[in-house]
């Protein structure tokens, strides 16, 4: 992986490492500044990183500042302030450590001398009594800071919306630096919804007021290309994040339907394929030998309305095996492999093109994890594929799963069977959770696997019909598609 410019990997731990300008080498004997970014590899997300960079570059500023110049006029009150925190950094103490601590504070000076001169209250009061002002170098300026800062009270932090969402994804087990499941997706609409709403504190006065026009702006800013109900889901659970916040803090207030007044757009019709497309789409896959790849998805989507990305994650070793099974089968989100959702952990039975899946499954699924832009490239793809064969437009992969659903329901296919096979939640789902805990070998002796499979098919017995009437030994016959 490339790393950004001054970005180092030293024992899997990223740091910001950048050379001083030639004349500040040569004046001060300094040559390289160097700082942890406290980012292990592989467990931060892209903003976490540039978060970091920019905190760096901002110290490798100040740094030569500090060195640079000596009159603390040159420095601005919040970069002094800066400069102070960096320091008791180093002395690894952290704000308000001290103020109640009066031997500490009486061994300080013993402890940190550098405290000493700056804070010597003989010193400043003789300076007072000749009628002068005292002066302090810039490093005399922060020890003076830092020691009001470790002995002081500090004000309670405010919190902030990402602080909100940072102890919500920790509540709630969201990995954003995970590719698996939705973490990346979630972190990356949250920022999107910030960027609207502001970093703003919880606790100010009017925060209700511009979290509701921050929220309202994204609308505004996103109406015209997202659905209402996508740009719900977008924001909720920033909005989430914000009201557990608040119930922590005693706000007394919680964010409640902010886009209630807003009206769902109609659902639209989901589009199916033509009994006749249906047909010819999968008896030309099982003779293809162009794009094995293709027709083997084809295939399968047919009888399970998988989608592309649930194939890619299947492994080709067991699928070998499933399929070999006395009742061929294909299992979706075995084990640890993550789904969309729980209900789509399913095991599938396989009614047709078993030998065609025997030979070419394996190879597509490494076809689909051959690289990052394989899966997008092998959907858009696959969705030529099926229009040039069919001589049409308009039809998606996505097409297999909504035609699936409705053969199930023209031809009165039991709820939970059609859960079972094509992983849909509510409530008709659990029998294939209740599967998966048994292995394709024994579930060919299943009854209730097998009552799964006759509704199987049933959903598919016009393509079977097909199959058959061709009687051509190379394509699968009807006696041939599961025993």
């Amino acid at each position: 992986m490339k790393l950004p410019k001054y970005v180092r990997l030293r024992n899997q731990t990223l740091f910001y490492q950048r050379d001083y300008p030639k004349w500040f080498q040569r004046r001060y004997g300094l040559k390289t500044f160097s700082r942890s970014l406290k980012l292990k590899t592989s467990q931060y997300t892209e903003s976490e990183l540039q978060k970091m960079i920019a905190d760096a570059a901002e110290k490798f500023d100040l740094n030569i500042k500090l060195l640079s110049n000596s009159d603390p006029a040159m420095l601005t009150d919040t970069e002094l302030n800066k400069a102070t925190a960096v320091f008791i950094e180093k002395l690894a103490y952290r704000h308000g450590q001290f103020a109640d601590d009066k031997d500490w504070q009486d061994a300080a000076f013993y402890l940190h001398p550098e405290l000493d001169e700056a804070n010597d209250p003989y010193r400043i009061e003789e300076v007072h009594f000749r009628g002068e002002e005292p002066v302090f170098t810039i490093r005399q300026e922060v020890m003076r800071r830092a020691y009001k800062a470790l002995t002081s009270h500090t004000a309670r932090k405010p919190v902030l919306i990402s602080d909100a969402w940072t102890s919500y994804i920790d509540i709630k087990s969201i990995d954003i630096t995970s590719d698996k499941g939705k973490g990346k997706t979630e972190q990356r609409r949250h920022e999107r919804v910030l960027a609207c709403i502001g970093d703003i504190p919880l606790t100010l006065p009017n925060s209700n007021f511009l979290i509701r026009e921050g929220l309202n702006k994204y609308y505004a800013d996103n109406k015209e290309h997202k659905t209402p109900q996508s740009i719900k889901r977008e924001t909720r659970k920033t909005i989430a994040a914000i009201n557990h916040a608040l119930k922590n803090m005693g706000a007394g207030w919680k964010l409640d339907n902010i886009f209630s007044d807003i009206s769902d757009s109609p659902s639209k019709k989901k589009k199916t394929f033509e009994p006749a497309h249906r047909i010819h789409i999968a008896l030309h896959a099982l003779q293809e030998k162009n794009k094995p790849h293709f027709a083997a998805m084809v295939v399968l989507m047919m009888q399970s309305g998988a989608m592309a990305s649930e194939i890619q994650r299947l492994n080709p070793e067991e699928v070998q095996k499933q399929l070999s099974a006395v009742t061929p089968a294909i299992i979706f989100g075995a084990d640890e492999v993550i789904t969309k959702t729980e209900e789509r952990r399913r095991i599938v039975p396989i009614v047709f093109g078993v030998d065609y899946l025997r030979r070419h499954l394996p190879e597509t699924i490494k076809y689909l994890n051959n690289g990052k832009a394989a899966l997008s490239n092998a959907s858009t793809s696959l969705k030529k594929y099926i229009n040039k064969n069919l001589k049409t437009e308009g039809y998606t992969a996505h097409c297999f799963r909504h035609t699936l659903q409705a053969l199930a329901v023209s031809k009165n296919i039991n709820g939970r069977h059609t859960a079972a096979i094509c992983g849909w939640s509510g409530k008709d789902a659990g029998l294939s959770k209740h599967m998966l805990k048994y292995g394709v070998e024994y579930l060919s002796h299943d009854e209730g696997f097998l009552q799964v499979k006759e509704s199987a098919l049933k959903i598919q017995e016009e393509i079977l019909q097909a199959i058959e009437q061709l009687k051509d030994p190379k394509v699968i016959s009807l006696s041939e598609r599961t025993n």
